[in-house]
């Protein structure tokens, strides 16, 4: 396991660019992300858990473009994300569930531009949005459509 449990991201840059995250447990449990800008372009999820449960995101960019999310599991539950950017753009999800579950998204730009979505998951159950804005399009049309 490898984690960052309530660290501090602030100011500056922290980059996990093309970083491979397989099997086992990643964890940003409690991470606070503010200013700054914390990259995870090109990243690889795959067949493990991630999790930034309970994180806050804000007043920075967070940015997972180009990211693949394969199996496993990537968790923000709880996460709080106000103001400040966490760009999806370009990132694939195939065959994992990432979850959204009781975050709170409260004046943050949240994109998910140009994002493939082939079986798994991606959830928000009970989360909640105030003056967020959330970037869907333009998706790629499925697979055989």
């Amino acid at each position: 396991m490898v984690a960052f449990f309530g660290a501090t991201f602030t100011r500056g840059r922290v980059i996990f660019d093309f970083a491979r995250f397989s099997g086992g447990t990643v964890r940003f449990v409690g991470a606070r992300f503010s200013g700054g800008t914390v990259r995870f372009v090109g990243a690889r999820f795959s067949g493990g858990t991630v999790r930034f449960g309970g994180a806050r995101f804000s007043g920075g960019t967070v940015r997972f473009g180009g990211a693949r999310f394969s199996g496993g599991t990537v968790r923000f539950g709880g996460a709080t994300f106000s103001g400040g950017t966490v760009r999806f753009g370009g990132a694939t999800f195939s065959g994992s569930t990432i979850t959204f579950d009781h975050a709170t998204f409260n004046g943050s730009t949240v994109p998910f531009d140009h994002a493939t979505f082939s079986s798994g998951a991606v959830t928000f159950d009970h989360a909640t949005f105030s003056g967020t804005v959330f970037e869907w399009g333009p998706l790629p049309a499925p697979a055989g459509a």
